[in-house]
């Protein structure tokens, strides 16, 4: 297989298109993603923690039957995935109340929710990717009910089978985010990165932050962090 040209880029993440029809290569850098798409510095290292990282957790959930569009590794720093049209929402799925919603909701930071709170999002960085809901969806015509309420389900399935998998390495699932797509036979697949740039991962004693969060404020914690996380999720539990 051979990259082509850069399809997209965002900070963090360059989607490469390649020579092999259905397929693309995305390539992480060291750049750690800052709010409403900026760059939040740089951290040695942090590409192919990331690559590694989302490796595992997708490649598990494939094992778990769940459909993603992990195919392969590419190099230390780039994986193969199935070319699929990203859905226009976002999902995050909330098992402790963090950031925003503890805030709107007035609980206190990192109080563990009787039950998984699972919110949509436009999938748009140019209006600061508002919330949706099922009302939305005749408005925009982008998407249907019906996929709406199957995302719904694969996020809270999702959800479950992360947060069980992190556990038991020494992580709290806090929140996730995840992005969904049609493959060629219009099939819902997970796409997108299970990292701590889309996760909010905590330390299963101390509560210590091991995600952007708390990568944006230290550069030498940048590093260690996303060395932590890497290390529990592809070595041996903790």
């Amino acid at each position: 297989m051979r990259k082509d040209a850069v399809a997209f880029e965002e900070t963090g993440v360059r989607v490469w298109t390649t020579d092999e029809s259905g397929y693309f290569i995305r390539e992480y850098t060291d750049q750690i993603p800052g709010p409403e798409g900026r760059s939040g510095g740089v951290a040695m290292g942090r590409g192919a923690a990331c690559a590694a990282i989302s490796l595992e957790c997708l490649a598990m959930l494939e094992r778990m039957g769940v459909s993603t569009h992990i195919q392969d590794r590419f190099s230390d720093t780039e994986l193969v995935v199935q070319k699929i049209t990203i859905l226009p929402m976002k999902v995050r799925c909330r098992n402790v109340a963090a950031g925003a919603l503890s805030a709107r909701l007035d609980v206190p930071e990192a109080q563990s929710l009787p039950v998984p709170i699972i919110e949509f999002f436009l999938n748009n960085e140019a209006l600061n990717n508002p919330r949706y809901n099922y009302e939305h969806v005749s408005v925009s015509g982008n998407v249907s009910e019906g996929e709406v309420k199957v995302v719904q389900a694969r996020g809270n399935e999702i959800n479950a089978l992360l947060k069980d998998f992190l556990i038991q390495r020494g992580i709290v699932l806090a929140d996730c985010a995840l992005e969904f797509g049609r493959d060629r036979n219009s099939e819902i697949r997970l796409g997108g990165d299970i990292t701590p740039d889309t996760c909010r991962m905590w330390d299963r004693e101390s509560h210590e932050k091991l995600d952007s969060n708390s990568f944006r404020r230290d550069l030498r914690g940048d590093e260690l962090a996303y060395r932590t996380v890497m290390r529990r999720i592809c070595g041996d539990p903790a």
